[in-house]
């Protein structure tokens, strides 16, 4: 998701304020989907860092775990 996309999302969603609950906790999902999303390109803009194996394989668990917590919370929010 772009930037741009973002702010189309989060729009959106502004002019959508009859439940201010809901609204709250849809930009909290955007926030994280986008959060998800940037992550998930980080990772795969790494390989194109010139590091070794082994930094490699840490930093990408760091990514991989923080993509997963990510996803994590926003499944938790989405089945209340």
């Amino acid at each position: 998701m772009t930037i741009e996309e973002l702010d189309k999302k989060a729009l959106y969603l502004s002019l959508d304020i009859q439940n201010e609950l809901k609204f709250s906790d849809d930009i909290v999902d955007l926030s994280v989907e986008f959060a998800i999303e940037v992550l998930e390109d980080v990772d795969n803009d790494i390989l194109n860092i010139p590091i070794t194996k082994f930094e490699y394989c840490i930093v990408r668990d760091i990514i991989k775990s923080k993509i997963q917590e990510l996803k994590q919370s926003l499944d938790e929010t989405n089945k209340d």
